[in-house]
């Protein structure tokens, strides 16, 4: 709730990098992430970090919920949408969940629907599993050609696209197709932002950001220098 990511928390942190078994148990866990948009003690952008981190990841159940005029205080934050949220996702009972899969494909929040039919079996389940599917399917439609272009809007749009379907079947190619895109750029950004961390030039740090952003779009650091470019 209001906070930012630790770097001990980072999902490469080289601790659980090394614990391949730690590392799947918490990609089993639901994460929901509280704050609010005019949070002056802590930026908004820290929440968007940490939901763009645990994406990258792999955390398939994680959300952020946020809340347009609710700052810093947490008896303001909406708490309660969080914590329905959570018991979503730990729902044991087959028929809600494929109630809830059903609502939340209606509702394009297709990121809750894979964890959600994960492991059922039937014919219900099946029929949302093949609709889901073809959504991913049409919404990948000419993203990887515009990521292997280095095309930065079609950069931001597989940020949006993941964001939805990153966890489906149909998403892996163009999953993959991204992360070979920021493997050949991640030594290049790594640079570019540490330069930018060590000047007190503002000018010169400003370049760097642009330069980041404009030669490295597939990069981690990429979507954290846009909004602080803003």
């Amino acid at each position: 709730m209001s906070c930012n990511l630790l770097v001990q928390c980072e999902p490469d942190y080289v601790y659980f990098a090394e614990r391949p078994e730690l590392q799947e148990r918490q990609r089993a866990l639901p994460i929901a992430h509280v704050h609010g948009v005019t949070d002056s003690v802590v930026a908004f952008s820290a929440a968007q970090y940490c939901r763009e981190r645990l994406e990258d990841g792999g955390f398939k159940r994680s959300r952020l919920v946020e809340h347009d005029t609710a700052g810093h205080r947490f008896a303001f934050l909406p708490l309660e949408e969080a914590v329905r949220w959570l018991e979503e996702m730990t729902e044991t009972d087959s028929d809600a969940r494929v109630a809830l899969a059903r609502a939340r494909l209606d509702q394009q929040r297709e990121r809750d629907v894979v964890p959600l039919l994960e492991g059922l079996t039937g014919e219900a389940a099946s029929a949302l599993r093949t609709e889901l599917e073809a959504r991913a399917a049409d919404g990948a439609q000419g993203l990887l050609p515009r990521l292997e272009a280095g095309d930065a809007d079609g950069v931001d749009a597989f940020w949006a696209y993941r964001r939805r379907f990153g966890a489906t079947r149909a998403a892996q190619p163009l999953l993959e197709g991204y992360a070979a895109l920021r493997a050949e750029q991640e030594e290049r950004a790594e640079e570019l932002f540490s330069r930018a961390r060590r000047t007190n030039d503002e000018a010169a740090k400003r370049a760097l950001w642009e330069e980041l952003v404009a030669t490295c779009p597939a990069s981690k650091w990429a979507p954290l220098v846009v909004r602080w470019l803003e």
